[in-house]
């Protein structure tokens, strides 16, 4: 694994840090973002990392195709008191809540 430096953490909160309430990103989609667009898989890894006491909407990050974390049983139904819809399987409407970045 690449090395996660605190420049790359402190960079994956900002752009997640401003996901609006009711959208989600992919893990790909943060990487670009914080200027690591080969680093998704470090993404969900600072994500699971994050400190305690720095609240962040992680649940806002999903797969690309709007899978959620497989053994976070909370993730679902934060974003769905968010009011984001799921397909039959389970997975977040990607064509419908991914945010756009430009929508701010």
């Amino acid at each position: 694994m690449a090395r996660i430096t605190d420049s790359f953490k402190e960079q994956v909160y900002a752009v997640v840090e401003q996901i609006p309430c009711g959208k989600v990103l992919s893990y790909q989609s943060v990487a670009v973002l914080a200027g690591y667009p080969r680093y998704a898989r470090q993404v969900g890894y600072v994500l699971r990392q994050v400190p305690p006491n720095r609240l962040l909407p992680c649940h806002r990050v999903v797969t690309s195709i709007g899978r959620l974390v497989p053994h976070w049983t909370g993730q679902k139904e934060l974003l769905h008191r968010e009011g984001v819809d799921f397909t039959s399987r389970g997975y977040v409407n990607m064509k419908r809540f991914a945010w756009q970045y430009n929508e701010l």
